[in-house]
């Protein structure tokens, strides 16, 4: 008996003993861009005289009101802190992020940022703005706090962390938790969320995911939900279940968005030297008809330095035309980052090539086929030292302009400064003549270095 207790204390004083491995590392990144804006919002001739009797040109009064073509430019600055810390089957991740820069909001090209910032839903407040006035903006964010177990054919997460499910690149029916916009510069962190995930092995090639993920705080830019509502509305619920037959992965995707229904289907194959994936969604909303997202697409190494890239994709609840491209403009999903299109048609192509071991080029283009309209990309990325990269790339909007919109002014009774008075929903509607129209040009530089 002696000898049992002798061997479970030891066998305890070893596992409480047993190393702890922690790194502490971290990247800095900068960003410039400037773009250069489209002017369709104009002042209409009645506007003239309020703009004179305030010893404004319209030029001023334009770049007051921000409707401005002048080019605008965005500095901006990133610093990222990882801590990763292990012990036997355990994990800590940590992530401490702050970013600042210069107090204009945005580059003017829907959907961009430097990538550098981005948030997301939080069911713990970890997340602060300090006030640095109307100069500079700051934000600081714990990105990861991620508590993981590695257990027998299972592995368990909880805390902060990335969720992504599905197969596609441009286009993404599957990953409905902060998706990346194709305008996004820099891709390599996903905001995480506050979230529980389990991911099960059957075997070497089955895989059973189950994620729970709190989406509840998503700024809106259409009405907002009404108080009280269901407990479902703030999560998204999400199992996946995969499979291989052959050389073939299948996927069955089963979820509720924020309380909505979806059902999908996915699948990885290669013929040959082309990889293929696709996937399939079908969301049933309670007070819309029900709709499908469906996206294929294929990828090629013709050389070992060249990669291609297709794909096409269909959503049945776009806009049928330019002219009912703004009802999803400001639908609730668009606000809070599920999708981006606002047709129903898209195709997409790229192109990445290296130039030299330590040069790489890429172009893409992200096309509406029913305009027909267009996003083109294109970025060069030049390895300076082992831990530094410098980038530089541009966006263009290719597609018909809209027609100008001209506005209205009025004085504001309270402060004496003028105001817009906004046009209808008619007037705005009617001028989109193409969605990538709608997009400006803009131009990137970006440093990155880690440590």
């Amino acid at each position: 008996m002696r000898a049992l207790v002798a061997i479970a204390l030891l066998a305890t004083t070893q596992a409480v003993a047993a190393p702890v491995s922690a790194t502490l590392h971290g990247d800095l990144k900068s960003f410039y861009v400037t773009s250069f804006p489209s002017q369709w919002l104009t002042l209409s001739d009645d506007a003239a005289p309020l703009i004179d009797a305030m010893g404004l040109t319209e030029d001023e009064a334009l770049q007051a009101l921000g409707l401005s073509s002048d080019p605008m430019a965005m500095g901006s600055a990133s610093a990222r802190l990882k801590l990763d810390a292990r012990w036997r089957a355990l994990r800590l991740e940590a992530h401490g992020a702050l970013t600042s820069g210069t107090a204009v909001p945005d580059s003017g090209l829907p959907g961009m940022s430097t990538g550098a910032g981005l948030s997301a839903p939080e069911a713990l407040p970890l997340s602060w703005r300090p006030d640095t006035g109307g100069g500079m903006t700051a934000l600081g964010r714990m990105d990861r706090l991620t508590l993981s177990a590695a257990l027998h054919r299972v592995d368990l997460s909880v805390g902060r962390q990335p969720i992504s499910f599905g197969t596609g690149m441009f286009f993404t029916p599957m990953d409905l938790v902060n998706p990346f916009h194709p305008a996004t510069i820099d891709t390599e962190y996903k905001p995480g969320v506050d979230s529980l995930r389990v991911d099960a092995y059957a075997g070497v090639s089955s895989k059973i995911t189950v994620a729970v993920a709190y989406a509840g705080d998503a700024p809106l830019v259409g009405p907002e939900r009404s108080e009280g509502g269901a407990p479902l509305d703030d999560l998204v619920l999400a199992a996946t279940a995969q499979g291989t037959v052959g050389v073939t992965d299948v996927i069955g995707f089963a979820g509720a968005v924020h309380g909505e229904p979806v059902l999908g289907l996915g699948t990885m194959s290669s013929v040959g030297p082309v990889g293929l994936h696709g996937e399939l969604t079908l969301t049933l909303p309670t007070d819309e008809d029900p709709f499908v997202r469906a996206v294929a697409g294929a990828d090629w190494r013709p050389t070992g330095t060249t990669t291609l890239m297709a794909e096409g994709y269909v959503q049945t609840l776009g806009g049928a035309g330019p002219s009912h491209y703004l009802d999803n403009a400001h639908s609730e999903r668009l606000a809070r980052g599920e999708l981006w299109q606002l047709g129903r048609s898209y195709a997409a192509l790229s192109v990445a090539q290296e130039i030299t071991p330590l040069v790489a080029a890429n172009a893409a283009l992200v096309a509406n086929v029913e305009d027909p309209s267009g996003l083109g990309v294109a970025g060069l990325s030049w390895s300076v030292a082992d831990n530094a990269t410098v980038g530089a790339g541009a966006y263009l909007g290719l597609g018909q302009r809209p027609e100008e919109v001209p506005l209205s002014l009025a004085l504001d009774p309270s402060t004496g400064a003028p105001s817009l008075i906004p046009p209808s929903d008619e007037a705005l509607a009617t001028s989109v003549r193409s969605e990538f129209g709608l997009y400006p040009s803009a131009l990137y530089l970006q440093l990155r270095t880690y440590f």
